[in-house]
């Protein structure tokens, strides 16, 4: 008699019952009354290039430290870490002070300047940092730099795995700075195809004169609304939902602690 082998059952281990066992929803950061981030999963920022999208990061960092940013974004994260593939060590270090200086904290984040070096070892840096620390919000503002070329279809595989697997592994946040196209809002590259479908969310950053423009491109959850800001000394400053100067009462639940006098407001 034949003896028939009985198949492995490989799809139990993935499969979602009744039963289930699942971490909570980790939040992360709000827009308004809309849940954006969360851990455990990648986000993108995507704007032309100079369309202010390390300001934005600024901002959300500090909405994450400091528990608010202009009374849009509010957020709680205890450790942050931003790596940076394309500015100049010098940039790199402007960047590390506005955070500090929004954050009133030295030394509130670690930041990384990486520009120069081969997409392998700006990897592997990266890596060895997620798998070593407990850092809980990650941002890489150039994540084409890691590929030698964005069009690949197997490096973008990689990389996006590679996201996917780590967020995962270690319940952490990875938010992806990308260029879009001249022509179009369309994240460059295979590469930021396979990010917008699989981030959680996708904001779209617009230049318009003085000021930037916010959008939600893709949300999974509750959409809100567009907003702009503008940069006063150096600092990304919103116009959402200000009120004028005469009618604030009191001036610190609409402007960020760190304008110390009414004197001092941007409006």
């Amino acid at each position: 008699m034949i003896e028939l082998i009985q198949p492995i059952n490989l799809y139990a281990k993935y499969q979602i019952t009744s039963k289930t066992q699942v971490a909570p929803i980790e939040p992360l950061l709000f827009i308004d009354e809309s849940l954006v981030l969360t851990k455990g999963n990648i986000s993108v920022v995507g704007g032309a290039a100079k369309s202010r999208k390390t300001y934005f990061v600024c901002a959300i960092i500090n909405a994450m430290y400091g528990g608010n940013w202009e009374a849009i974004m509010t957020g709680s994260c205890k450790k942050i870490a931003v790596f940076d593939t394309e500015q100049f060590e010098a940039d790199v270090k402007r960047v590390y002070d506005r955070i500090n200086k929004m954050n009133k904290v030295q030394d509130s984040i670690d930041i990384f300047s990486l520009r120069g070096r081969e997409c392998e070892e700006m990897y592997e840096v990266i890596d060895n940092y997620i798998m070593s620390t407990d850092t809980e919000f990650i941002v890489i503002d150039g994540i084409a730099d890691l590929m030698k070329d964005p069009n690949s279809i197997e490096e973008s595989t990689k990389i996006r795995n590679w996201l996917m697997n780590r967020t995962q592994e270690r319940n952490i946040h990875i938010l992806c700075c990308l260029h879009v196209n001249y022509d179009s809002p369309k994240l460059r590259g295979h590469l930021g195809s396979e990010l917008e479908r699989k981030c959680e969310h996708s904001f779209l950053l617009t230049k318009e004169g003085e000021k930037t423009a916010v959008k939600g491109k893709l949300c999974r959850r509750k959409e809100y609304k567009d907003f702009t800001f503008f940069i006063h000394d150096d600092i990304p400053v919103s116009d959402y939902q200000m009120p004028f100067k005469d009618t604030l009462k009191p001036i610190e639940n609409f402007i960020p602690s760190y304008y110390e006098k009414e004197s001092e407001l941007p409006f």
